[in-house]
C-alpha cells in the first residue's frame, strides 16, 4: 500500500496568505478574458484590418477596437522560435509588458508576432522593444482615431 502524500497549503510558520487587497490596485495588472483575443475571429478581424508595425524581433499587427479597450492576441509560431520553453518566456514576457503599459493605450486589438532569432534577445531588450511597439502601435491608433 502507498501512502498518500500531503502537501501544506504553506510553509510551517509563514505568514498566512490573503488575497490582494482591490484599494492597492494590484487587481488592474491581470490578464482577464476581456482584454484577450480568444476566438479565431477576433484574430481574423485583426488580420483582415491590420495596421502593421515592426519593432524587431516583434510585428504587431491592430485594428481598431473602439468599443472596448486594448486587446492582445499573440502568435508566437515554432517556426520561428524552436524551443517551448522560450516560446513560453517570449509570450510571458508579452504579457507581463501588455499589463504594465494597457492603460496608457488607445482602444484597439493587436496581434503581437516574433521573427525568427527573437529567442537570441534577453529579456531587457525584449521588454524595451515590446515598450517602443506600443508606444509606435498606439501613436498610430491616436492618429488613426483623430482623422
Amino acid at each position: 500500500m502507498v501512502a498518500a502524500r500531503c502537501w501544506p497549503l504553506a510553509a510551517p510558520g509563514a505568514a498566512p496568505v490573503s488575497a490582494p487587497d482591490p484599494q492597492i490596485g494590484l487587481n488592474d495588472q491581470g490578464f482577464p478574458r476581456h482584454v484577450r483575443l480568444v476566438q479565431a475571429s477576433d484574430y481574423q478581424q485583426v488580420f483582415k484590418d491590420a495596421h502593421r508595425v515592426s519593432q524587431p524581433p516583434f510585428t504587431g499587427l491592430w485594428a481598431l477596437n473602439p468599443t472596448a479597450g486594448p486587446r492582445l492576441g499573440m502568435a508566437v509560431a515554432k517556426k520561428n522560435v524552436r524551443q517551448a520553453t522560450q516560446r513560453n518566456r517570449i509570450k510571458r514576457l508579452i504579457r507581463e509588458s501588455f499589463r504594465r503599459h494597457r492603460s496608457d493605450m488607445a482602444p484597439m486589438d493587436m496581434v503581437i508576432m516574433c521573427k525568427p532569432g527573437a529567442q537570441r534577445f534577453n529579456n531587457a531588450d525584449l521588454h524595451q522593444a515590446l515598450e517602443r511597439l506600443w508606444k509606435r502601435m498606439s501613436s498610430q491608433c491616436e492618429k488613426s482615431l483623430s482623422s
